[in-house]
């Protein structure tokens, strides 16, 4: 099995299940969402793409102001189209022209992936000037599983702070990073 940039010991969930974020609106990543907010205004971004975009509700929170895309997995999808009519969503796979992002946001959408390179290729395929992927940290959420599989059964994996900038700079240039509960990357295409 590919390790990802993770520890070659450690044990990646062979099978997760699938986690239905429609329900939730600010619970989860609103860091990752304020610091994006951030990053648009100080690159006077006009559109963001938001892969993962779950119920919508932090989309729109923080960037109704702009031309926006959700892109997430049919069901979702379906929830969002019906809660935000006007706005433009797309199913994951889905080969549909929507522009080049000037701001792509990918939070906490990884670590629910059997293979997150597959993520990585689309995020290329998108060419955004701007990259904002996140993911929880390993080392706050282990609670005795730092050798894996994760306790939280939607996770195939969880990466530390530094396995992960190592994953996401092999792909991309890491502009910063941060360490926390969720560790958040920013980064552009090299």
């Amino acid at each position: 099995m590919k390790n990802y940039g993770i520890k070659p010991t450690y044990q990646h969930r062979d099978d997760a299940w699938v986690f239905d974020d429609t329900p939730f609106t600010d619970e989860f990543q609103p860091e990752v969402y304020d610091y994006a907010s951030t990053v648009a205004a100080s690159m006077g971004a006009r559109c963001v793409v938001d892969l993962g975009c779950g119920s919508g509700f932090k989309l729109m929170k923080h960037f109704a102001h702009l031309y926006t895309v959700g892109i997430d997995l049919a069901p979702t999808i379906r929830f969002c189209r019906e809660k935000y009519p006007e706005r433009t969503w797309v199913v994951a796979g889905d080969s549909v022209a929507i522009g080049r992002p000037c701001l792509l946001v990918c939070s906490d959408v990884i670590e629910h992936l059997s293979n997150p390179d597959e993520l990585l290729d689309t995020i290329e395929r998108l060419t955004p000037d701007e990259i904002i992927i996140s993911t929880p940290d390993r080392v706050e959420l282990a609670m005795g599983t730092e050798d894996g599989p994760p306790r939280n059964i939607h996770h195939y994996r969880e990466w530390t702070h530094d396995e992960f900038v190592d994953y996401i700079g092999s792909r991309f240039k890491v502009v910063e990073s941060f360490r926390g509960k969720t560790i958040r990357v920013r980064a552009h295409l090299k």
